[in-house]
């Protein structure tokens, strides 16, 4: 029995060891990315809006840096910054770890900005919504780096896909590309925005609401544009994560310029 016991025992410290030595392996990559970014904020007249900013070292290129924002989902609207578990369990993490991933080409370098939407807001479909905070945090932004203002990128996650859409079609004369992830067109935009994504690059990822996407990408092909669209079967892996595991996400991302 003593002996079994041991045996036991021995099979659960492995398996302790094992799982130590995985969140070991994981925690200082988050915690680095975590660490390279700042926490700032924009006062407007309209509110307050607090993000987060990564900058990559050095000069960067001619034109200045590519900015990308990610726009989270409703769950995680609050006050305040994320810490660096919210930031990971809302994908922001996941976003500038992707980034990380793939510096070994400067072209997949960029300003990153997580802002956190307060709560009863939405991004920028429908009111009250923080769209004006939007272009103060990144008039911020350009006063901490150069900007390429010809490659502005929008990556959104649920109710921040339905803002990725509308900021696209509000203003295509600022956005160069979006993704959307689980969101359409918003009931609250105005249909007559619809024909400014004709022109501007957008990628749908979807796996349950699939008509949200579908409908859109339809609508625009309908109009002469082109929507690139994928869609998932159900998984216990999550849209997001499926979509920023997309081999040529960042690739087709960065190729975009207005």
């Amino acid at each position: 029995m003593k002996k079994k016991l041991l045996m036991i025992g021995a099979v659960v410290l492995v398996l302790a060891l094992i799982a130590g030595g995985i969140v070991f392996a994981m925690l200082p990559r988050n915690i680095d990315v975590a660490a390279r970014m700042t926490n700032e904020v924009v006062r407007t007249e309209d509110g307050d809006l607090p993000f987060h900013m990564y900058v990559p070292q050095g000069d960067g290129p001619g034109l200045g840096w590519p900015v990308v924002i990610f726009l989270h989902g409703g769950g995680e609207s609050g006050a305040g910054h994320f810490t660096p578990r919210q930031l990971n369990r809302n994908g922001g993490l996941s976003v500038l770890q992707l980034l990380f991933d793939e510096q070994n080409s400067v072209d997949h370098m960029a300003i990153v900005l997580l802002p956190r939407c307060p709560d009863g807001y939405r991004w920028a479909d429908g009111e009250p919504n923080v769209g004006g905070r939007l272009f103060a945090m990144l008039e911020h932004a350009r006063t901490h780096a150069a900007v390429d203002d010809a490659r502005i990128y929008l990556v959104g996650n649920s109710r921040g896909g339905f803002g990725t859409v509308s900021l696209l079609a509000q203003h295509p004369d600022v956005f160069a590309a979006g993704v959307a992830n689980a969101a359409g067109w918003s009931r609250y935009d105005d249909r007559a925005l619809l024909p400014n994504l004709v022109h501007t690059p957008l990628w749908l990822f979807q796996t349950d609401e699939v008509s949200w996407s579908r409908d859109l990408a339809h609508e625009v092909e309908q109009l002469g544009g082109t929507v690139r669209y994928t869609e998932f079967s159900r998984s216990r892996r999550g849209t997001l994560e499926r979509a920023l595991a997309e081999p040529e996400l960042l690739s087709w991302l960065f190729a975009q310029s207005r």
